[in-house]
Order: C-alpha cells, then sequence, then structure tokens
C-alpha cells in the first residue's frame, strides 16, 4: 500500500480567497453607500430587494458571514444599476441646461 502525501493548507495559502471575497463585499457596500447617498430613507433590506433581488437580509448576511455574492445577485444588480444609468442619460439629454 502506498503511502498518501496530504499537503497542509495554512492560512497564508487561503489569504488570496479570502482577500478577495473581502474586496467583494467591500464593492458592494461602496456600492449600496453611494445609492443611499441619493435615495431618502433607503435601507439594506431595500438594496437587498430592490438591487440584488433577494431577501431582505441578504446583504447584511453576506456581510457577516464573508460569503460570496452569487452570480444570480451580481446580474440583478448590473441590470438595475444599467436602467437606472439609461434613464438619467436620457433625461439628461432631453434637458436644456447644461450640467
Amino acid at each position: 500500500m502506498s503511502k498518501t502525501n496530504y499537503q497542509k493548507i495554512t492560512l497564508e495559502d487561503k489569504e488570496p480567497l479570502i482577500k478577495e471575497r473581502h474586496r467583494m463585499t467591500a464593492i458592494l457596500e461602496n456600492v449600496y453607500r453611494r445609492i443611499a447617498d441619493e435615495k431618502y430613507d433607503f435601507t439594506e433590506t431595500d438594496f437587498s430587494k430592490q438591487y440584488l433581488g433577494k431577501c431582505g437580509t441578504y446583504f447584511a448576511y453576506l456581510k457577516s458571514t464573508g460569503k460570496d455574492v452569487s452570480v444570480d445577485a451580481l446580474l440583478k444588480l448590473w441590470g438595475r444599476l444599467n436602467i437606472e444609468h439609461q434613464t438619467c442619460a436620457s433625461a439628461i439629454s432631453r434637458t436644456d441646461r447644461a450640467f
């Protein structure tokens, strides 16, 4: 019978993955803060439901656990932000005043 050598995984080995997860959470927090600055009484629950297409506690869950955001939620976020961008761009193009 042959011996199997198992490689011990250390915290240093996991560090790039952990940093990437924290980076994605930081990006979502940045997006949330920017939207909240523009919208009166906008909450993390609103962000989870309206922008990520998930239940009201989803964003809080991501922040507290460090879990990865789902691809579905990222696509919904992109779609919503894209629609809002197009709406603003269209409104700006119809105005007489320069911004």
